[in-house]
């Protein structure tokens, strides 16, 4: 999901329709904010923010996905069905336990590492600057045993 910052971030998508969709995410986003979703399968769509509750988050979609695009999203292989810490069953249905990835508790599960854009690009130039020192001296290297 990118917000009008045009920052990449994950979310969890919980519902899916040809409307728009109902989302798990911890940041704020205002009810009319404008949103891109990358869904697997689908691709990119635009939407709006419609309604906020805790972190729950409800989207409409611009233009409305056809009954192709939302069975392609929920047959994709990065979809994951199941019950979540805060995806409460409704009235009737079985309650399921939560789950999370082998050997980590659902709070680690989810924490993800944020770098700033000037840590990113330091990174970057340092990785090129120490690979072509590499380089370099491989080059220094042979020229002297040519000699």
């Amino acid at each position: 999901m990118r917000d009008v910052s045009d920052v990449p971030t994950d979310v969890v998508i919980k519902n899916l329709s040809r409307s728009g969709c109902l989302f798990q995410y911890d940041g704020v986003l205002p009810p009319g904010c404008r949103i891109s979703l990358g869904i697997a399968g689908i691709g990119i769509r635009e939407a709006r923010i419609i309604r906020v509750v805790g972190t729950e988050h409800g989207c409409e979609f611009f233009a409305p996905l056809n009954e192709t695009d939302v069975s392609t999203a929920l047959a994709g292989s990065s979809v994951v069905q199941g019950f979540f810490e805060w995806n409460a069953p409704l009235e009737g249905e079985p309650q399921m336990p939560d789950f999370a990835p082998l050997g980590f508790s659902q709070p680690e599960a989810r924490r993800e590492i944020r770098l700033s854009l000037r840590l990113k690009v330091a990174i970057i130039v340092g990785a090129t600057i120490l690979l072509w020192g590499v380089i370099g001296g491989i080059v220094a290297a042979l020229v002297a045993l040519t000699r």
